[in-house]
């Protein structure tokens, strides 16, 4: 499959709402992976690209669907997943502190 940016981007924006991994995700379009990081590396350089910048992507938070009792269980999961197909999983009583101090340089 020949890809140019614009076709990229498109396939780019498929696999970020996919939840799939990017070797899962590839298999499924029938792109090879080192395509997809090729171009996604290249998409990254792009000025124009939200990636650029301070290297963060705009935060999407999915909530729950809650069950016929009004609770969504009672585990609480944060998920985060790179641009890559790498993920992060914490399970439990999840502060804003504890994010922070995970995401601060050492």
């Amino acid at each position: 499959m020949q890809l140019d940016r614009k076709r990229f981007e498109e396939i780019y924006t498929r696999y970020r709402s996919s939840g799939l991994t990017v070797n899962g995700f590839c298999s499924n379009e029938g792109i090879h992976p080192s395509k997809f990081y090729y171009w996604q590396k290249r998409i990254r350089v792009s000025s124009s690209h939200p990636l650029v910048g301070n290297g963060f992507l705009p935060l999407a938070v999915d909530t729950p669907a809650k069950s016929s009792s009004g609770f969504c269980g009672t585990e609480n999961q944060l998920e985060i997943t790179y641009p890559e197909g790498t993920t992060l999983r914490l399970r439990g009583n999840i502060t804003v502190e504890d994010v922070l101090t995970l995401l601060k340089p050492r």
